[in-house]
Formats: structure tokens, C-alpha cells, sequence
């Protein structure tokens, strides 16, 4: 279980800025509908600081 929430922390800490930036309108590589919608700005610091939790969660946990 801890391996699975430091994953899926790691994952969700390494997509968080790039929807952040790219809702931001910062990094517009390709055409995606994210680039320049605000929403994903949102979702990208709400992802970036669910993915800090996660990991958090994971160090404190005790071993099965």
C-alpha cells in the first residue's frame, strides 16, 4: 500500500504543474483544449498538493 500511494503521489506531483501551466497559458506545446482554460489551473495545484498529502500519508505509515 505504501508503494501504491508514493506512485500515485509522484504521478500526481509531477502532472500537477503541468496542467497548472498549461491552464496558466505558460507552456503551450501542441494543441491541447487544457492550454489557456483556467479550470486547469485549479485542478493542477489541486493535483500537485494531493500528490504532497499522499506522500506525506506514505512516510507516516507504518509497515504492513
Amino acid at each position: 500500500m505504501k508503494i501504491t500511494l508514493r506512485v500515485i503521489g509522484v504521478l500526481l506531483l509531477l502532472m500537477g504543474p503541468i496542467w497548472f501551466l498549461q491552464g496558466a497559458n505558460v507552456l503551450t506545446a501542441g494543441n491541447s483544449p487544457m492550454i489557456g482554460d483556467t479550470r486547469w489551473e485549479y485542478y493542477g495545484a489541486l493535483a500537485a498538493l494531493v500528490g504532497i498529502a499522499l506522500l506525506v500519508v506514505s512516510r507516516r505509515r507504518k509497515s504492513s
